[in-house]
């Protein structure tokens, strides 16, 4: 082998060399580092594009603006009538400082009747929706006169059977399909929606009917979602409603859950309570079918009560509990006396204060209870109290600056490759 290069007089300076291999190296490290960055910032800014945009609950001197994110994120609501949009609105939520959410809510205060609105999503410092017509809204006349209809209300549980905050409710009324209004759930998942205004597809005021079909759609932000359909009658109050379930409260004769089973979980004779159900009221009501006429007798252990019922004259039976159950295991045997048949439910009794509504799947644990509905706190007359949220503080935001497109990492690697061997040669030679 010859060492040759180490005895060879250097052209370039030792000293000079390694100076430029270090500067070299340090300035391609941050150069990719950064160029890493920028792509970690331009992957994510694909999960802040405003989603799922709803304009509702429009009068003629405000609106409300929602919208969901894929991740959680600081929004503001920019709008305004012409072409600047010099007005800006903060998350309702939002009173004193900004919270990332993915649910967004923004309530537009203090607008002019019969005008069209512009408005742009900044998600992060980056701007959404300006100039597209899914951005836009017209103000209703002043000359609309106000509805007299009663709000509707309700409230959404998680599965565990609790109650679900910030859920986003959506209603659309079946005469007023143009027209939409939301509003949020509390901490206690209880939801309220006034109707101030009811107009047809021409925008006039309309009356609702008791039998009129209503449509809601819930919301939570993992986009957990639920649709339930009803009648006006049924939403003062809507039958608690399990998150991530479907319901149609229209059809007769059911608990409106869609998708259940009915061949498993439900007896021949006993339909109510089902199988491996969970009861969450200490005084459910026990029903089912039998011979016109005859006689039920009821039995619930351990140590419950005995009951006997008669049959209506449409096969029917219903007994109405009096006796509190605690919570826990009870068995339900039914005989019809003269018939000869038997039968055994086994349910379990939860905690207890609220009607929740079953699971939407075959092998469902949760049924509804058809004992009396618990309406809402905060009641005043039978219906709730209802006084509007106060117009935020707006709070200072620094917008973060708009993320700009990443650099190659496999370029940067291959630069840095080739400087440093080119200083090794100064080095050596």
């Amino acid at each position: 082998m010859s060492y040759y290069f180490l005895y060879k007089p250097k052209k370039v300076p030792t000293l000079l060399a390694y100076s430029f291999i270090i500067v070299t190296t340090l300035g391609l490290t941050l150069l990719l580092k950064g160029g890493q960055t920028r792509n970690l910032v331009s992957r994510a800014t694909k999960n802040l594009i405003p989603q799922n945009l709803i304009v509702s609950n429009i009068t003629s001197t405000s609106a409300t603006v929602s919208f969901t994110t894929e991740v959680p994120a600081k929004t503001v609501v920019k709008y305004g009538s012409g072409n600047s949009l010099d007005k800006v609105r903060f998350d309702e939520r939002d009173l004193q400082s900004q919270t990332a959410r993915r649910i967004h809510y923004f309530i537009l205060r203090e607008l002019s009747p019969s005008l069209r609105y512009k408005f742009a999503v900044s998600v992060e410092g980056r701007e959404h929706g300006s100039g597209d017509p899914d951005y836009q809204f017209t103000t209703l006349s002043s000359s609309i006169p106000p509805s007299s209809h009663p709000p509707l209300f309700g409230k959404v549980v998680d599965k565990s059977l609790n109650g679900a905050p910030e859920i986003l409710v959506e209603l659309t009324v079946a005469k007023s399909p143009g027209f939409r209004f939301t509003t949020l759930t509390k901490e206690t998942g209880e939801w309220i929606i006034p109707l101030p205004v009811v107009l047809d597809n021409s925008y006039r005021s309309i009356t609702l009917a008791e039998s009129d079909t209503v449509s809601f759609t819930f919301r939570d932000a993992d986009n957990t979602r639920s649709a339930a359909r009803a009648y006006y009658k049924d939403g003062r109050p809507l039958k608690t409603v399990v998150i991530g379930q479907d319901y149609d409260f229209t059809l007769t004769g059911s608990a409106g859950v869609l998708g259940t089973n009915k061949a498993k979980g439900t007896g021949k004779y006993v339909l109510y309570p089902r199988t491996n159900s969970i009861i969450t009221t200490m005084y459910p009501s026990f029903r089912g079918t039998g011979k016109a006429g005859s006689i039920i007798q009821l039995s619930v252990q351990p140590n419950a009560f005995s009951a006997l019922v008669n049959v209506d004259r449409n096969g029917e039976w219903r007994y109405e509990n009096k006796t509190p159950l605690m919570p826990g295991k009870y068995e339900l045997t039914a005989t019809e006396k003269g018939a000869g048949w038997t039968e055994k439910i086994v349910f379990l009794v939860g905690k207890s204060g609220e009607t929740v509504l079953g699971e939407a799947t075959p092998s469902a644990s949760i049924t509804p209870d058809y004992g009396p509905t618990v309406e809402p706190t905060g009641l005043l007359g039978g219906l709730p109290t209802y006084a509007p949220t106060p117009s935020p503080v707006a709070p200072t935001v620094t917008q973060p600056a708009i993320p700009v497109a990443g650099v190659s990492n496999n370029l940067l690697i291959l630069m840095a490759s080739g400087i440093s061997l080119f200083g090794l040669l100064l080095v050596l030679y």
